[in-house]
């Protein structure tokens, strides 16, 4: 099984680690689509081998680069360059360093998710047997990148027409922060307890359930447990608007 480590912003990596409740993924382990996904259609015609050089800019390493940076080398090889232990999962100062590029704190944000590969592709008219050589192209890395945001933009939605529509039946009114720290902690989402941060992240779910209204028409059905969750607050709130 070989793997390629696509830059998605963290929000969108978190996310993907997190689907299954019941069975988390760790940084080290492969994200895996269905064969018939349109995530496996851009894997099996996108992927190549490429020279090291493109991996950086495209922002997609092989397992093999990779591998090399885990183990404190550049991508292409050679002696170690950062000690660091391989069982850590690579931030992104380790990132620049070791591939020699400028460090920008902004880019803090972004975060490689480990995706499977298909065994085989065909390139060409030739069948070949995938190896941890290889790497995305630029277009079907971008492509890739847009795939995995709609999704996690359509969840986004989801969860807070879900959330919307329980609050409704039930009679609570419920602040769009709380529905939103409902959502990062179902899916691991880091935040911190900065204020400044959390109004980013306010404003980055306004954002994305901007996105997700283009994308989204069909209602969802199921209603996750930490939605239906009433806080004491919220009841009391309820117990108030029936009083007045």
């Amino acid at each position: 099984m070989s793997c390629v480590y696509l830059k998605t912003p963290y929000t969108t990596a978190a996310y993907y680690r997190n689907r299954d409740e019941d069975k988390p993924l760790t940084c080290f382990e492969p994200v895996r689509f269905c064969r018939f996904s349109d995530e496996a259609f851009v894997l099996n015609h996108g992927i190549s081998i490429l020279p090291v050089e493109r991996q950086i800019k495209i922002g997609c390493y092989s397992q093999q680069s990779w591998q090399n940076m885990l183990r404190g080398m550049s991508p292409f090889g050679g002696e170690v360059i950062l000690p660091r232990d391989r069982e850590e999962w690579l931030t992104h100062p380790e990132i620049c360093t070791l591939t020699g590029q400028r460090y920008d704190p902004s880019r803090e944000k972004t975060e490689y998710l480990c995706i499977e590969l298909p065994k085989e592709v065909v390139i060409g008219d030739k069948q070949h047997r995938v190896n941890p050589s290889y790497s995305l192209e630029q277009t079907p890395a971008r492509d890739l990148r847009y795939i995995l945001q709609c999704e996690f933009s359509r969840t986004v939605l989801g969860w807070f027409q879900a959330d919307r529509d329980y609050c409704h039946a039930v009679g609570i009114h419920r602040r769009h922060v709380e529905t939103m720290e409902r959502f990062l902690l179902r899916y691991g989402i880091p935040v911190g307890a900065d204020n400044k941060e959390r109004s980013t992240l306010l404003r980055m779910t306004n954002r994305w359930l901007r996105d997700a209204y283009k994308l989204v028409e069909d209602e969802r059905v199921y209603i996750h447990p930490d939605i239906k969750r009433v806080d004491a607050d919220e009841t009391r709130r309820r117990r108030q608007r029936l009083i007045d």
